[in-house]
């Protein structure tokens, strides 16, 4: 619960209390049910989420080339703006079990219950079973950790594959063995393979934990990380290097690159530009750039500006940032415990520099990230706080007189935070006083505790009920928090959990059209009826055309990628596609400045002919020529058009 201790009494290093086994896993089955029930009820509500990669689902499900590359439309023109990981997880459920709503989402509820066992078990194995549940139960009711585990976005798998790459990487330190060490850095490997950087910001956690605690001569910790770090990079090098040496010709678009790679992708629109602000969003197409207002009642989804106090914003203060004060407390005084207990069980000062430093880092490359940044990504930080949580619970418990004290201003500052984040939101008025007036009582109860001379404030039973009632109050909130995020339709695109009175949000971006809209119903039924063979049924300008379309299991060929703006299309593919018999209608006009950043609307309404009853449908049957001779390219042959 709260991070500080004073004290210097021997600690319990078991899997149980006491150094015993616990008779029973009741508590732990109850804690990992809140979860399954936070991520599951009234799921069906989210239809299929986030369409952009719903539809990627639904693609990758036609064919395996598809699913190798993670292609968003059924005929592998372009992918998503992320590599597959994630997506192959939800493409296999679709396999198995039929595309639907609970095939893409099920898989993702799991992935977060998932984390919640791992958080678990970490804690417990060295400072408790008490602290284990206190750390499991916390992630649990964490709002923006619900949200992602109800959504098909990748963060749900990005935050169970780096919870998992850290359980590993303790494991390698308490046993020294080099394969464990390894297997941290597949698990990171697959989180790159999920959401490429982002899951490289607790490599310095990891990392720094090993060499730090690992009971191997300094040398050899140097060598296995050495080999760790080459293992890594040529898992998710491999992968770049995989996608970047197939010829165009045979592969998608990789989708939000300027240039069609994975290298690009890394480097760039999801890659360091997203710390320096060279990334800023889709500039040209209706959406705002990175910092910039882009909100839905009053909550703006691209994080608002960077600083440190970014975190506690509207936007994310609610989602992640109810005990802020009960990990950075942690995380200071677990250290200078365990620090002095360092010789009897190294593993629990690992453990709490893992998930310092893994809180730490995130915080402060959230908080000052430049570029395109979204609310929900606090998830990542999730794990890290509700750690260090289960931590300070077990500290507390083990505190003397001053260190019970500590607690008990952590609690008053908790108290605080906490208020201020309940009275930005109409809603649940009387958690106010009530949450306030419980974590107030439990600090002043500490207090007594601590200085009282009285049999009872020495009794462990007042302690116990003391600590368990602090807990209560504490996630009674989030808990909430979580639980009203269930009763309504999530915004697909941007997943959160509050009460729907925070944002005003209904289902937004959950059902077949997205929030771009999709392609009149009447034009499809046109369109099917004119069809001859062609590989794609029509061309438009961005994914938020064609969503809707690709997941009722139309071949719609998005130009654009997601935002309509990507140079997938050039004239000479066009050509191609139009002389091949691959393609024949045209959809003008992307909503976000048109395919290929506007240059091709251009070509095909000079080139090809209008559909009369259709504003904006072009037929360009025979019009290869005509499309040609308005701007030649002689090295056409270097933009083959992707097949299979």
């Amino acid at each position: 619960m709260v991070a500080v201790s004073a004290s210097a009494h021997t600690p319990s290093v078991t899997t149980g209390e006491g150094g015993g086994r616990p008779r029973s896993i009741g508590p732990e089955i109850a804690v990992v049910a809140v979860a399954l029930a936070l991520n599951l009820w009234n799921l069906s509500a989210n239809g299929y989420a986030n369409t952009y990669y719903a539809a990627a689902v639904r693609s990758m499900s036609v064919n395996w080339h598809n699913f190798g590359y993670g292609a968003v439309d059924p005929g592998g023109w372009i992918t998503t703006d992320k590599p597959p990981f994630a997506l192959w997880v939800q493409a296999l459920s679709a396999r198995v079990f039929g595309f639907s709503s609970w095939s893409l989402l099920v898989p993702q509820a799991f992935a977060g219950a998932a984390a919640v066992v791992l958080v678990l078990w970490m804690v417990r194995r060295t400072w408790g079973r008490a602290a284990g549940l206190v750390a499991g139960l916390v992630l649990a009711t964490t709002p923006v950790a619900v949200a992602v585990s109800r959504s098909n976005n990748p963060d749900s798998m990005l935050v169970l594959l780096v919870t998992a790459a850290a359980a590993a990487l303790l494991y390698a330190v308490e046993t020294g063995r080099l394969p464990w060490l390894l297997a941290a850095a597949g698990l990171l490997a697959a989180a790159f393979l999920t959401k490429l950087l982002a899951a490289l910001i607790v490599l310095p956690a990891l990392w720094l934990t090993y060499l730090v605690f690992t009971r191997r001569p300094w040398r050899v910790r140097v060598l296995h990380l050495v080999a760790a770090t080459g293992l890594l990079a040529a898992l998710c090098g491999g992968w770049v290097l995989a996608v970047d040496r197939t010829p165009l010709s045979s592969r998608p678009w990789i989708g939000s690159s300027t240039d069609g790679t994975a290298a690009d992708l890394v480097l760039g629109y999801n890659g360091i530009g997203r710390l320096t602000g060279t990334e800023q969003g889709f500039a040209g197409g209706g959406f705002p750039r990175g910092g910039g207002g882009f909100a839905f009642g009053g909550i703006d989804q691209f994080g608002g500006a960077p600083g440190i106090a970014r975190l506690f914003n509207a936007g994310m203060g609610d989602q992640v940032m109810w005990l802020a004060p009960v990990a950075a407390a942690t995380a200071l005084a677990g250290l200078w415990v365990a620090w002095r207990w360092r010789g009897r069980d190294p593993g629990q000062a690992a453990i709490v520099v893992l998930l310092g430093t893994w809180a730490a880092t995130t915080f402060a490359v959230f908080s000052y990230a430049q570029g395109i940044f979204h609310n929900y990504y606090v998830s990542l930080l999730a794990p890290a706080v509700a750690g260090l949580a289960g931590v300070g619970f077990a500290l507390v418990r083990r505190a003397g007189p001053r260190g019970r004290v500590l607690a008990a201003a952590v609690l008053v500052i908790t108290a605080l935070v906490q208020l201020v984040l309940l009275r930005r939101v109409d809603a649940y008025h009387w958690l106010r006083p009530t949450v306030t007036i419980l974590l107030l009582a439990v600090a002043a109860g500490l207090v007594w505790t601590a200085w009282s001379r009285s049999a009872d404030a020495r009794s462990p039973r007042v302690l116990t009920g003391l600590l368990a009632t602090g807990v209560v109050a504490v996630v009674a909130a989030p808990a909430l928090w979580s639980f009203a995020g269930d009763r309504y339709a999530a915004n697909g695109t941007f997943p959160d959990a509050r009460p729907v009175a925070a944002t005003g949000l209904g289902a937004i971006g959950g059902g077949p059209g997205g929030f771009g809209g999709g392609l009149d119903e009447a034009m499809l039924d046109w369109l099917r009826d004119q069809r001859s063979g062609e590989r794609w049924l029509v061309a438009v300008g961005g994914i938020q055309q064609a969503a809707g379309a690709i997941i009722n299991g139309e071949s719609v060929l998005p130009m654009g990628g997601f935002s309509g703006s990507d140079p997938a299309m050039t004239s000479a593919r066009l050509v191609q596609l139009v002389r091949d018999g691959d393609l024949r209608f045209v959809l003008t006009g992307g909503g976000s400045g048109g395919p290929g950043g506007g240059g091709i609307d251009s070509v095909v309404t000079s080139a090809c002919t209008e559909v009369p009853d259709y504003a904006g449908l072009y037929d360009c049957l025979g019009k290869a020529d005509a499309i040609t001779d308005l701007e030649p390219r002689p090295d056409s042959s270097s933009q083959r058009v992707p097949i299979g």
